[in-house]
């Protein structure tokens, strides 16, 4: 995607500087089973959502979503908004901790 803007932008005259294109991050640190709205593909309209909305996922531990950001990065992408998938606030608040402390420290590696 960043490539085909960067052609467009070179097409019509106009260039984005190279630090702003950015992507939105779904992480879970844990298990996908942890939460109902990841169960297995069942192949219908809302399987074909889950597997749209798996490119921009990162579930598993912190390796998991380093990974999703060095993909981003290797493509050009270098801002992130990273949304913790979670069940209710307290969820929230320890997936933020967790990307805090054993992801953004390593993000730059």
């Amino acid at each position: 995607t960043v490539a085909a803007i960067r052609e467009e932008g070179q097409r019509i005259g106009r260039s984005i500087p190279e630090g702003h294109y950015g992507a939105t991050i779904l992480f879970r640190i844990g298990t996908s089973t942890e939460l109902p709205m990841l169960r297995e593909d069942t192949g219908d309209a809302e399987g074909e959502m889950r597997r749209r909305v798996a490119g921009v996922q990162a579930i598993g531990g912190p390796d998991a979503v380093l990974e999703r950001i060095r993909e981003f990065r290797a493509n050009g992408v270098m801002k992130f908004i990273a949304i913790p998938m979670a069940r209710n606030a307290t969820e929230m608040m320890e997936q933020s901790r967790l990307l805090d402390a054993e992801v953004i420290p390593h993000a730059n590696d």
